[in-house]
């Protein structure tokens, strides 16, 4: 089982990031509820999809940076 931390590396840096589709049915619960950056809030992982098709649209060079995570007790 990956860790916390795999998880959300992998969620900002290869499924926005790299634009890795292929990820959310592994990344993304069936029945998320999200509110993404631009205000929209949806519901579900094909919502999920097609917001972030619209942002890859709007911005394709749409990049995240992790400049720190806090997960664990020493942080």
């Amino acid at each position: 089982m990956a860790s916390t931390k795999e998880v959300i590396t992998r969620y900002y840096e290869e499924l926005w990031n790299q634009w890795r589709f292929d990820l959310i049915p592994e990344l993304i619960c069936d029945d998320v509820t999200f509110r993404g950056s631009i205000g929209i809030q949806l519901r579900g992982r094909s919502a999920f999809e097609e917001y972030m098709h619209s942002i890859q649209t709007a911005f394709p060079d749409f990049n995240n940076r992790i400049d720190d995570l806090i997960i664990e007790w020493d942080r």
